[in-house]
């Protein structure tokens, strides 16, 4: 892939999220309800382009947004970046309608719900808790029968990680974090997926 093409790619999700609204509504006429549809689907659609770009520019892969530290694909990550979408395009398709459609004064005084923006914080509490919690794994030493049993071979302690992010995987998402339970499945990941 060219170098010039993914920051084109960025380039053109931001700027359609930006200029869309103008030519959706840029005619003198009563404003459909069905043009807040559509910029909202485009707009959806316009995020999770922007967001796949950076993590090709990131981690050489455009799902390299959801890889961590660890070089590997993570829950927290994936549930953090569909709220945020959800909330950034609802919050801004309504603004952008109060802005140019209605024509009203306070177009950004556009509520959300409470129960919304707790769903929001657990998602960022994920994100930020769940490197916490391996920290003082990555200092313990790990057992080196055990690891290469199980097939992991590279790890940070008790922690197994990926030795490069090509390596990542959407099935790491759904296994253990530690040398002992890597390969397999965790019960309670499928279940915070659902």
């Amino acid at each position: 892939m060219p170098r010039w093409l993914p920051i084109l790619l960025i380039i053109l999700s931001l700027g359609w999220i930006i200029l869309a609204p103008f030519g959706l509504w840029y005619f003198p006429q009563e404003p459909l309800p069905s043009t807040k549809f559509w910029y909202w689907v485009f707009t959806v659609f316009s995020l999770i382009v922007f967001m796949m770009v950076l993590g090709y520019l990131r981690n050489g892969r455009f799902l390299g947004v959801l890889i961590d530290e660890r070089n590997k694909m993570t829950l927290s990550r994936l549930q953090l970046i569909i709220w945020s979408v959800i909330v950034l395009s609802g919050w801004g398709t309504a603004a952008l309608w109060n802005l140019l459609a209605i024509g009203g004064g306070d177009a950004l005084a556009v509520g959300l719900p409470e129960e919304l923006w707790w769903l929001l914080g657990i998602s960022t509490t994920s994100l930020v808790g769940s490197p916490l919690i391996l920290l003082p794994k990555k200092g313990k030493e790990a057992n080196t029968a055990e690891q290469l049993s199980n097939g992991v071979v590279s790890s940070v302690g008790q922690v197994a990680v990926n030795p490069t992010p090509q390596e990542a995987r959407p099935t790491d998402m759904f296994t253990g974090d530690e040398v002992g339970n890597d390969p397999s499945l965790d019960i309670s990941k499928v279940q915070l997926f659902f």
